[in-house]
């Protein structure tokens, strides 16, 4: 028997969720959504930026893939650190490992998770990212 979960609170912390593999998108922003938070998915980079310019101020965390369309995740939690210093990051890609090092220099990214990773891991990077008060240090 499934038990049902309650919609989100109105301050439920909100997650932009930046992810171009639909099924991936819809399982990750579900279980979001049932364990209590409020959820914007953005299937590339632009729309992301967009959804950023739109609710940036009312976000709790930014959770992305790397690799995406129209606008690559790097250039993308760039332009939202020029914005917003302080807006933890959590990056989930399967190519972490491809990435130079030196190329999350200054983006003060919070969590890096490979793929495949366990339903435990994202939400406690999650949790610990908006556990973080928004105006402390970033985590390097």
């Amino acid at each position: 028997m499934t038990t049902p979960h309650p919609p989100p609170v109105a301050d439920a912390a909100l997650v932009l969720l930046v992810e171009d593999e639909i099924d991936l998108r819809e399982i990750i922003g579900l279980l979001l959504v049932m364990r209590g938070y409020r959820v914007l998915t953005a299937g590339d980079g632009v729309e992301a930026l967009k959804l950023f310019r739109e609710y940036g101020r009312t976000l709790s965390v930014v959770l992305t893939d790397l690799r995406l369309p129209r606008l690559n995740g790097l250039p993308m939690l760039r332009a939202i650190r020029k914005v917003d210093p302080n807006i933890p990051f959590v990056v989930v890609s399967g190519t972490i490992a491809d990435w130079p090092p030196k190329q999350f220099d200054g983006l003060h990214i919070t969590a890096l998770i490979d793929k495949p990773f366990t339903t435990d891991q994202l939400l406690k990077a999650i949790s610990d990212a908006i556990g973080r008060p928004k105006n402390s240090a970033p985590a390097e």
